[in-house]
């Protein structure tokens, strides 16, 4: 409780993100803990813990990457070594652990309004307990709103446009009030074909052309 309300003392993303993965390595005595952001295509990864710069395209990252994604698209909490009631892919996880030469690996969804907007994936040696696990559940709740504020605050003004205009589409598209909306779409069709010059026409005559 104290870390997350430390977080919310931060007014910049990468501040915040760099915090929670420095003190949660701290807390949970890991190797590496590192934070990816939904980027609109999968995954990007944002900080890493004791890291203050990194390469972006470093294979590392990549590998990094695409572990998360395999839990973003779950939407699920992923540990690995997988216990063997599982029934949740763990391939991405697995190749992951076995190049990096890690004993366990935790990778859990940060969400806000029931959709997974951000990551944290925790590596160590030692496998991770069932109470660390509800510990960093209950870290991640605390904390996902704030750090979602953060980064629409310090996000590219487009990409702020973007996901306002993305939000927007969905929720006209779901399918509450699904008459009205039709009605308005089909009022708005009828307006097109009655005002806009919308049919192909031609005009049928003979002509002369003269020199003046």
């Amino acid at each position: 409780m104290k870390l997350a309300g430390a977080i919310t003392d931060d007014g910049a993303f990468r501040l915040a993100a760099m915090r929670l993965c420095n003190e949660s390595a701290g807390l949970f005595k890991c190797s590496q803990v590192s934070l990816g952001w939904d980027a609109g295509q999968g995954m990007r990864v944002w900080a890493i813990s004791h890291i203050d710069q990194f390469d972006q395209r470093a294979a590392a990252v990549q590998e990094l990457e695409t572990v998360m994604d395999e839990c973003a698209d779950q939407d699920a909490e992923i540990l690995w070594p997988a216990p063997p009631s599982t029934n949740i892919l763990t391939r991405a996880h697995a190749a992951y652990a076995e190049g990096q030469k890690i004993g366990a690996l935790l990778s859990l969804p940060i969400r806000r309004d029931n959709r997974v907007v951000g990551l944290l994936c925790c590596e160590r040696q030692q496998p991770f307990l069932e109470e660390e696990v509800w510990r960093l559940r209950l870290l991640l709740e605390q904390s996902a709103r704030w750090l979602a504020i953060l980064e629409e605050r310090t996000s590219w003004f487009g990409r702020r446009w973007w996901r306002k205009a993305r939000a927007w589409c969905a929720e006209q598209l779901n399918f509450n009030h699904a008459g009205w909306k039709v009605g308005a779409v089909a009022a708005v069709v009828v307006l097109c074909l009655l005002f806009l010059d919308l049919w192909p026409h031609a005009v049928h005559g003979t002509f002369l052309v003269k020199a003046d």
